[in-house]
């Protein structure tokens, strides 16, 4: 039995059942991807996903013949692990809005950080620049980015400027680092952190906390300023040859 939210671009399939045959006259309906995240399947929009990133590369890779392709329909949909089910229905949100124009002030801060992180994991750019954005610029009222905040998701998500932001302004608190932010931030960057404010509250005026950070954390920011372009190829290649058996 197909269960259809109401008004949603997007239907979610918690059981399966064989494609309905299309009668001569009927129109056809849109084209859907199939996606299976935890336990929920999802029928998205093709012409959405498809349109950036790595699945509109992806199914421009011809199968081999006599091999099944997955995604095409919602008794094979293509599995999606390691993304939680709330997090891409977050970033539905902004792929295929239910009004336009979108209503993004409505999005809370986490649900924007799930939307930069599938948007920077699959290679929509136009979407990954929009989080971006919209995280700096919170409306009023809402919850806002941290100097953790920054250093932790400029670093998953390669932000360059975020991670550089969040390191100066830690370096510069007047209060120590606590264990719960050391333990998200990870001991040993809260370690270099820590003996980089240590040196600033010795030397004073005469320590550079910007110059320090782009000198200490030199590797990390060339880590975390890579294009989105380098990490679309390397995921495509992960999909491809787990869900649709495509030799590279």
């Amino acid at each position: 039995m197909v269960k259809t939210e109401p008004q949603s671009p997007f239907s979610i399939l918690r059981k399966y059942r064989p494609l309905k045959k299309r009668t001569k006259n009927e129109k056809p309906s849109m084209e859907k991807i199939y996606l299976k995240f935890e336990d929920c399947v999802f029928a998205v929009p093709k012409k959405d996903l498809l349109r950036q990133g790595i699945f509109a590369t992806m199914f421009a890779v011809k199968p081999e013949p006599g091999e099944p392709v997955v995604g095409l329909t919602e008794d094979s949909p293509l599995i999606i692990p390691d993304i939680p089910e709330a997090a891409f229905r977050a970033f539905l949100k902004v792929l295929h809005p239910l009004e336009i124009p979108p209503h993004y002030d409505s999005i809370h801060l986490v649900e924007w950080i799930s939307i930069l992180r599938i948007a920077t994991m699959w290679g929509f750019k136009d979407i990954r620049k929009l989080a971006i954005e919209r995280m700096e610029n919170m409306p009023d009222g809402c919850c806002y980015m941290t100097s953790l905040d920054y250093l932790i998701h400029g670093g998953e998500c390669h932000v360059r400027e975020w991670f550089r932001r969040g390191c100066v302004a830690i370096i510069d608190l007047e209060e120590p680092i606590d264990v719960g932010p050391a333990e998200s931030m990870g001991l040993e960057i809260a370690i270099r952190l820590c003996k980089l404010r240590e040196e600033r509250l010795r030397r004073g005026r005469s320590f550079c906390t910007e110059s320090a950070v782009e000198q200490e954390f030199e590797n990390e920011l060339d880590i975390v300023s890579k294009d989105a372009q380098e990490m679309e190829v390397v995921i495509l290649k992960n999909y491809t040859s787990r869900d649709r058996g495509v030799k590279s």
